[in-house]
């Protein structure tokens, strides 16, 4: 019984508590942020909010405009190297056609050269003697002409 009496005691003493804080008049500022009732604090935390998604939105808009532009830009930079490596490379094709060409006309006047020393003493002999009768021939043409 005393015990009961004891409990009963507890628990009409933390109702009185707790009736007392509930109504009491606190200032809203003191209240937590959940149970304020002022539509302006509402507002002001919907304002936030809405400024944080605009500026999550455009910061967005704004990475997405500039990839789209630094792709642009790779993209050009691709033609234009493909440009040049198909003009090089046709360059390259030209210029392999045209070493080939002089190699085969190269091995012709090779060909024609004499290979060894008793040739070559003739093949200058015959070079010697085509400057001495040119030289003559044009002795021979002014003498008879003056």
């Amino acid at each position: 019984m005393k015990n009961e009496r004891i409990g009963l005691l507890l628990v009409n003493l933390l109702l009185a508590l707790a009736s007392v804080f509930f109504f009491s008049p606190a200032p809203a500022q003191q209240l937590p942020t959940f149970f304020n009732p002022d539509p302006a604090y509402w507002y002001g935390q919907y304002l936030v909010e809405q400024a944080r998604a605009d500026g999550l939105e455009r910061s967005g808009k704004t990475a997405i405009t500039g990839l789209q532009a630094s792709l642009k830009l790779a993209n050009q930079r691709l033609a234009k190297q493909d440009t040049t490596i198909a003009i090089l490379t046709t360059d390259r094709n030209t210029e392999t056609e045209r070493a080939n060409q002089a190699e085969k006309q190269l091995a012709i006047c090779e060909a024609d050269k004499p290979k060894t020393w008793a040739g070559k003493q003739l093949a200058h002999l015959g070079t010697g003697l085509k400057w001495v009768g040119g030289a003559t021939l044009v002795y021979l043409g002014l003498k008879t002409a003056l």
